[in-house]
């Protein structure tokens, strides 16, 4: 990177940094965010001509370009989707890729990408963010190399003031305080500037910094080539892996013997021995199941990662154990997703029935790519697999709509003659309003009336002239309440 590279890095840092603190606020913003991140991104391609040549360009644009991608998609979707879960998630694709932009500028490659490739890309990219700044400003742009001495003294005229501007404004502040007559004159010469002018400065500064660092992070290799983190010391023999795996084995083996008697036995033996009705008693098991299989596939990539490979056997008794998990957890995975279904035949869809269902698709899938590579052979495709499995399962769950399914599913069981919960469904994110609106009229008009009364007024409360704060749910779900509560109840309530 050339020091002109440096001094445009840094004023496009500067754009974003000011820029962001005018995008992003305190509360719930969405498009403003999502802005942001795009202008971030934009800054990111623009900077793909600052690489030098060497290690830094054995990174193929198009992986450069997938990450980036995956960032805009994920900003976009936080702007369509209104669900804070999906939002999480978004975020989570966001960093996992941003960290990855600095991993790739180091040389690697995206096909060559390990397990623990994710730490040290973690680690990289949050020391490169939060320290870059200070080599790109004092060493990379190299205020005093070249220009003329004119260009040399307006740079450094521009540096001392902006390290008086705070100075005088701490004095002046201070003999304000010292002298009331002075202080009015200071109030009276300052009054157009924003009482929150401080907040700004120290806003725009701090996401300044962030995102220079980051953008030096994606252009610049370290001097010194990152590693990768060496495991061949810590290796050790099967012998030392059996007794946990091998425990695991029989205490799964004993659940799902416990388990098959339940499904045989049926709802009075639960009731019977636990004191719980059958639903109470799913509902009960159903996220702890979740944990458990998370804790096999953590347990199961830890295992194989420091498994010594020298013995042939130990290996071949290794991939028999796992078989053996991967087989029962396949049950526990069905008895957790039987448990479910009976909760919801109960009681109904909710939000976090259906992100707990979608949480246990995403460890089966996770799992069974585990037992096809890793238990194959094919070890370094795992994790390539994993991070393209997690990428599509994000966003599916947004083309999904998952409030929306929820409303769509009890209003199935509402037509069925099934108990709705109104209340729950007044307090669903605007994703699922046009879907409630629509299908209002096959409740009970008391019902009807209730739930439509109820999502005009949350509706209201959200109202906001804050465009920072925009999303197509929030537009789509004030479109369908428009016509106004009386004009909805008289077109859908009174059909019943």
């Amino acid at each position: 990177m050339t020091t002109s590279h440096a001094r445009q890095l840094l004023g496009a840092a500067l754009f974003l940094g000011v820029s962001g603190d005018l995008l992003i606020s305190p509360e719930n913003t969405r498009l403003g965010l999502a802005v942001w991140l795009v202008l971030i991104v934009g800054v990111a391609w623009w900077c793909r001509t600052m690489r030098p040549p060497g290690v830094a360009t054995e990174t193929t644009a198009s992986e450069r370009g997938l990450l980036l991608a995956i960032i805009v998609l994920a900003a976009i979707s936080s702007v369509v989707r209104d669900s804070e879960r999906l939002v999480v998630l978004a975020a989570m694709l966001s960093f996992g890729a941003a960290a990855l932009v600095i991993w790739t500028a180091q040389g690697f490659s995206l096909a060559s990408l390990r397990l623990t490739d994710g730490f040290v890309a973690a680690r990289l990219s949050l020391f490169t963010t939060l320290t870059g700044v200070v080599p790109l400003a004092l060493s990379d742009a190299n205020w005093g190399a070249d220009g003329t001495p004119s260009h040399k003294n307006a740079r450094l005229t521009l540096i001392g003031t902006l390290v008086a501007l705070p100075l005088i404004a701490v004095t002046a502040t201070l003999l304000g305080e010292a002298d009331p007559i002075f202080g009015s004159w200071v109030e009276r010469l300052t009054g157009f500037i924003s009482v929150n002018l401080g907040e700004h400065v120290i806003g725009s500064f701090l996401l300044m910094w962030v995102t220079a660092g980051w953008l030096r992070g994606s252009v610049r290799p370290r001097t010194s080539r990152v590693g990768r983190i060496d495991l061949s010391a810590w290796r050790v023999e099967m012998a030392a892996l059996a007794p946990a795996l091998y425990a695991m084995i029989i205490v799964f083996a004993a659940f799902i013997g416990l388990q098959a008697r339940t499904l045989i036995s049926g709802a009075a033996y639960v009731e019977r021995t636990t004191g719980l009705s059958y639903a109470e008693y799913a509902r009960g098991g159903f996220f702890e199941l979740v944990g458990v299989t998370m804790i096999v596939l953590g347990v199961l990539l830890l295992a194989d990662e420091f498994l010594d490979r020298k013995s042939t056997n130990g290996e071949r008794r290794f991939r028999s154990a796992s078989w053996m998990l991967l087989a029962l957890v396949a049950m526990l995975a069905a008895s957790a997703a039987y448990r479910m279904s009976l909760y919801v035949n109960a009681y109904g869809l909710s939000e976090d029935r259906l992100f707990a269902l979608a949480g246990m698709l995403w460890i089966g899938v996770a799992l069974g790519w585990f037992g096809w590579t890793v238990l194959r052979g094919r070890r370094e495709v795992f994790p390539v697999g994993l991070v393209a499995w997690t990428v599509g399962w994000v966003f599916a769950l947004n083309v999904l709509l998952p409030d929306a399914l929820v409303a769509r599913v009890n209003l199935s069981r509402a037509r069925a003659g099934l108990e709705f919960d109104v209340a729950y469904h007044a307090t669903q994110l605007p994703d699922a309003v046009p879907v409630l609106v629509e299908g209002a009229g096959d409740l009970p008009q008391a019902q009807c009336r209730e739930l439509l009364v109820q999502l005009s007024d949350r509706s209201a409360a959200r109202a906001s002239g804050d465009w920072r704060r925009w999303s197509l749910a929030t537009a789509r779900a004030r479109r369908a309440l428009a016509p106004g509560v009386d004009a909805l109840v008289t077109q859908h309530c009174g059909r019943v």
